[in-house]
Order: structure tokens, then sequence, then C-alpha cells
């Protein structure tokens, strides 16, 4: 069986991470261990991105995945909230795999997306990227994560969290803080809506 190759440098655009996903997902299967080690033991940002874009591809309405991804984003974005300086996650977590055509075919199905938005995204006001602002951010993948398990039963509601989720980790990733600034006023107007709503 192939063994996927360890990380010597962190992807540094989204288009990279989906390569990097691509490479992986030649070997029949991936366990977490291997995706950790080919991404990076400091790869707190690509982790979390990762998450919450399988959250939108098929493999995101597959019993139990969503819930899966949702306790992924729970740990690597509670470790951003601390401040952790390399990624740990549970030996039994480690062990899970995915099938590595599944995750190939998810990557390049990202791709004329990740595309489109590298062309978007930069380092931009970074400081709002950096502790102890990437603690809020970090925090707010938490928060909207643990709503996912309650609705994984109807179909497709979960996809506005993801976004949320994406554009979060997005801005850990490429270091824009002014996609953190537009992500962190969207999640509050999307709050304030939905409770002016309901009472």
């Amino acid at each position: 069986m192939r063994k996927p190759k360890v990380a010597t440098k962190t992807p540094t655009d989204l288009k990279g991470l989906l390569d990097e996903l691509a490479e992986l997902g030649q070997a029949k299967q991936i366990s977490v261990k291997q995706l950790l080690d080919a991404l990076g033991r400091r790869s707190f940002a690509p982790l979390l991105l990762l998450a919450s874009l399988l959250g939108f591809t098929p493999l995101g309405v597959i019993p139990g995945v969503p819930t899966l991804l949702a306790v992924f984003v729970v740990l690597i974005g509670g470790q951003v909230a601390l401040g952790r300086r390399s990624v740990w996650l549970p030996a039994r977590m480690l062990k899970l795999c995915i099938d590595g055509s599944d995750l190939k075919k998810a990557a390049i199905k990202l791709k004329p997306f990740a595309r489109r938005v590298d062309k978007i995204i930069r380092p931009r006001l970074t400081a709002l990227t950096e502790r102890p602002f990437s603690s809020a951010l970090g925090l707010a993948c938490v928060l909207i994560a643990l709503t996912v398990p309650p609705l994984e039963a109807v179909p497709l509601v979960d996809i506005p969290l993801w976004g949320a989720m994406v554009a979060f980790s997005l801005a850990l990733f490429a270091h824009d803080g002014v996609l953190a600034f537009i992500a962190i006023a969207l999640t509050a107007s999307g709050v304030v809506l939905t409770l002016y709503a309901l009472f």
C-alpha cells in the first residue's frame, strides 16, 4: 500500500491544499494520522479548512460523516482557541480512515472553487488572524460546529454552517484579516436575524 509522504511545509494556498489531498487519495484508504502527517503537526488552519470543505462535498451527506467532521472541527478549533503550538488528536480518532478515492474525488470537485478563491484571499490585516484574535476565530468554528450534529437528520440544512466554518478557517489559512472581519460580521448578523425571527 502506498504511504503518504510526511509534510516538509504547509500548503500556502487552497489549490495547493487540494493538490496534497488528491495526492493522498491515490492510496486505498487514508487514516486521520496519515492526513496529519502529510499536512504537518502545526497545520491547524489547513486541517480546519479541510474538515469544513468536506462538509460541502458528497462525503458530507453520508450519515454520520457531518457529525464526525463537526467533532474534528471542535477538536482542532478548540486547540486554536487555546493557542496550542501543535495538533493533538485522540488515538482512536487518528485510526479512523476514509476511502482514498472519495478523498481524491472531493479534492478534484473543489479545485474550480479553489482557483477562484485563491484569486481573492491573501494576507491582509494579518493581526486579526494572530493571537489573541485567532483564538476568537477558533472559538467561532467550535460554536458553529456544535450546532451541526443536531441538524444532521435534516438534509442540506447544515450547508450554511459549513459555509461559515469555511470562511473562518480560510481567514486563518490565508492570514486574511479582511475575510475574518467579514465572516464575524455575517455570522453575527445571522444570529441576530435568527433570534429576531424566533422571538
